[in-house]
């Protein structure tokens, strides 16, 4: 179990809350609080629960939790980045992800070296929204992105594997979240959507052609995180009424 404190990041024991390690935010002189106007704070643990990645708008770091040292870091300040979105492990525990305004950093777990840099590049060959989310496919294979649209690279090679979404896409202000289905045959999105469409809060679409398959319709708000099982589907949600 985690715990974000603004300046600090604590771990604890599940079955009885004990404290076991307390990991501390790089700060700057400029920063009231560690980001304190970043809305997008990620807590993700890897795989095999032995690494802890902590983004926020500014920064990225993962720490090693078994020798309770920081073994990356970057920051947009040095990197030149715009802002950091999102945070991600791949289930094979090979690869990091670290989204940031308009391309997804690939890291090898190996060295943390960047081996990859995938572009938020449309079909026309322009570039898109600001990246939302990422997410790897079940077998490690493949990464999502959500921008305006939905994005899928091959992780062997970089290359563009599928681009689908809404026509036109300023129907949607952002793809804020997505997740695979565990056989990874399907992708489900949550959105933030233009008054001009009819409100869906979910959507889930073929990976392998782009089709919407289902959508969870009635809501007209703000999603920002999606769960899926195999049998299930979570949204955190209100209803407009």
């Amino acid at each position: 179990m985690d715990r974000y404190y603004g300046d600090q990041v604590q771990i604890y024991l599940v079955n009885d809350l004990t404290l076991l390690q307390t990991f501390f935010i790089h700060k700057y002189e400029n920063d009231y609080k560690f980001d304190s106007n970043a809305i997008n704070n990620e807590i993700e643990f890897s795989p095999d629960g032995s690494l802890l990645a902590f983004l926020t708008k500014n920064q990225a770091i993962v720490w090693n939790l078994g020798e309770s040292s920081e073994v990356f870091f970057r920051d947009r300040y040095s990197t030149g980045y715009f802002s950091f979105q999102d945070i991600i492990f791949s289930p094979d525990g090979k690869y990091f992800a670290l989204a940031t305004y308009d391309e997804v950093l690939l890291y090898s777990m190996e060295g943390w070296s960047l081996i990859n840099t995938l572009k938020n590049i449309g079909i026309e060959g322009s570039t898109r929204g600001p990246l939302e989310s990422v997410a790897f496919s079940p077998d490690g294979r493949y990464l999502a992105a959500g921008s305006d649209y939905i994005i899928t690279w091959q992780i062997s090679d970089g290359q563009l594997d599928h681009y689908f979404g809404y026509e036109p896409p300023q129907y949607v202000f952002g793809f804020t979240d997505l997740a695979w289905s565990k056989d990874g045959k399907s992708i489900t999105t949550t959105a933030n959507l233009s008054v001009l469409v009819n409100a869906q809060s979910a959507i889930i679409w073929d990976a392998t052609n782009g089709t919407v398959t289902r959508s969870l319709e009635g809501f007209m708000a703000e999603h920002r995180s999606i769960t899926v099982s195999y049998t299930h589907l979570t949204l955190p949600t209100k209803r407009i009424v």
